[in-house]
């Protein structure tokens, strides 16, 4: 792999680490001024955001690969007629998708149930989001771009700073506001997003053989071919947001408002988990976008291999770590009925991102080498299975049924891509068991095994013991990985 490709990784790492330390000290400070009731309409209001964004078509994904495919090929007017056509379909949808924020503000008990009446500022909370919404298509085109030229270091650069700057805002005005919680977070999320589009499109500005979006250049052609494309890309998209923007819809009209906090915080850790292996990988797509050209399929079979494992050095360890400290953790963190009521949440999601561990790089293949028609359907399939599920699980055993149901829908998930991703590059399972995960096997049993008897000898009671307890494993964990690739490096040169 390419220096910028390393250099991507390691921004995306630092974005990663910069919002786990932002959450770490914002998500007690929200719970506090929000309570349980708006803190979990918050997160049902970023599941309607993550509905609406499936109104792109798929089209983002798509201008990702096909900028980068043009980049390869150095075709500039190509780009000129994807960037322009991108930009103005973005800026319809954005229109689309604040009317329809705007007629879901006059009856938002269509969505949140009764309760939301006793909230008065949530018709300005649904207007604010639609004007996010109205922002965020539109600057799709700039990320995207930058994306396709693979400049995520640039992206991961500006978002780090941009979340310390808006957390802060948010505190300072929380404090002095607290009655008007909603409103503050939602304008704060849409005022930080029109800055970091505005920094984007600067970005994008510099780079002088890039053309500019024009009106004279749009093609509906284009854009019926980035969304031939893209369409794949959407149906994965929704497989994934009925999975995880239904589950706070499911709680709040079953269990009310007030219990998706409980399953909320407890996912809050496991996604930070997945988050590391995302931020890591995602730069990968367009570089398999981009290798897809070569057709050289060794080359692309010995790259996948190489990256998946990397991934999967961190992947395959952050359920064991979630498992073992994860609810002390959220103990302290939140508070103890919380890390008690998220207990089975907690494990049921760290199991599944256990499986999703064994392939983290089977859905950016498939996707960059536009292979992921089939794999798009099947795990549409499972995402809508798993809505009866859910429910099923909501009223059988509470929040925890919930994610019950979810970590089985995810598992089935990665089962799905990793064997089409197997089988497009030539290889069985098996195979790609034996050569990636197979080498962890005995790094995680140890970890495993050094974090039970660490928090039986000191009682994981405080941060210092916990992080100190996680540090030691982490180090023992990593000095066992390398083991192995110092022994071979060794070998190569005898």
């Amino acid at each position: 792999m390419n220096s910028v490709i390393k250099w991507n990784a390691l921004s995306g790492t630092i974005l990663y680490i910069v919002n786990v330390i932002v959450a770490f000290f914002m998500s007690p400070f929200l719970l506090q001024i929000l309570g349980n009731r708006d803190y979990g309409l918050w997160d049902v209001m970023l599941g309607i955001i993550g509905y609406m964004g499936l109104l792109d078509l798929g089209m983002g994904p798509a201008l990702v690969r096909y900028v980068a495919v043009a980049e390869a090929n150095k075709d500039v007017p190509r780009l000129n007629t994807l960037l322009s056509s991108a930009f103005f379909f973005f800026l319809l949808v954005g229109v689309a998708a604040l009317g329809i924020l705007f007629l879901l503000s006059q009856y938002p008990a269509l969505i949140l149930g009764a309760q939301v009446h006793e909230i008065s500022s949530i018709r300005m909370v649904f207007l604010i989001v639609g004007v996010n919404l109205l922002v965020q298509f539109p600057g799709t085109v700039f990320v995207g771009t930058l994306m396709g030229l693979q400049r995520h270091y640039l992206i991961n650069s500006v978002r780090a700073f941009l979340a310390v700057g808006q957390a802060l805002l948010i505190v300072v005005l929380m404090k002095k506001y607290p009655a008007y919680g909603l409103v503050i977070l939602a304008a704060m999320e849409t005022i930080g997003l029109l800055v970091q589009y505005s920094l984007f499109c600067l970005l994008f500005i510099t780079y002088q053989h890039l053309p500019r979006p024009s009106l004279q250049k749009f093609s509906w052609e284009a854009v019926r071919e980035m969304w031939w494309f893209g369409i794949k890309s959407s149906i994965l998209m929704l497989a994934s947001r009925l999975q995880k923007q239904t589950v706070p819809l499911v709680i709040g009209r079953i269990l009310g408002l007030q219990s998706v906090v409980f399953f909320s915080m407890p996912n809050r850790l496991v996604e930070y988990g997945r988050g590391l292996s995302m931020s890591m990988g995602f730069p990968l797509m367009p570089y398999f976008g981009a290798l897809s050209q070569s057709k050289d399929v060794s080359s692309i079979r010995h790259n996948w291999k190489k990256s998946s494992y990397a991934l999967q050095v961190v992947t395959l360890a952050m359920p064991v770590f979630l498992l073992f400290a994860g609810e002390p953790f959220l103990g302290i963190w939140i508070g103890q009925e919380y890390a008690e009521k998220g207990r089975w949440v907690l494990r049921f999601l760290a199991m599944g991102l256990a499986v999703e561990a064994i392939s983290p790089n089977a859905g950016r293949f498939l996707v960059g080498a536009d292979k992921h028609g089939e794999a798009a359907k099947i795990l549409l399939l499972i995402s809508v299975l798993f809505i009866p599920c859910a429910i099923a699980g909501a009223y059988w055993a509470d929040v925890a049924g919930v994610a019950g149901a979810s970590a089985i829908a995810s598992s089935c998930g990665a089962f799905v891509t990793l064997l089409l991703a197997c089988r497009q590059l030539g290889i069985t399972v098996k195979e790609h068991f034996l050569e990636t995960v197979m080498p962890l096997v005995l790094p995680l049993v140890v970890a495993a095994s050094c974090l039970w008897i660490i928090f039986k000898v000191w009682p994981p009671l405080s941060y210092g013991i916990i992080f100190s307890g996680s540090l030691a494993t982490l180090c023992l964990y990593l000095a066992i990985v390398m083991l192995p690739m110092k022994y071979r490096r060794n070998s190569v040169h005898v």
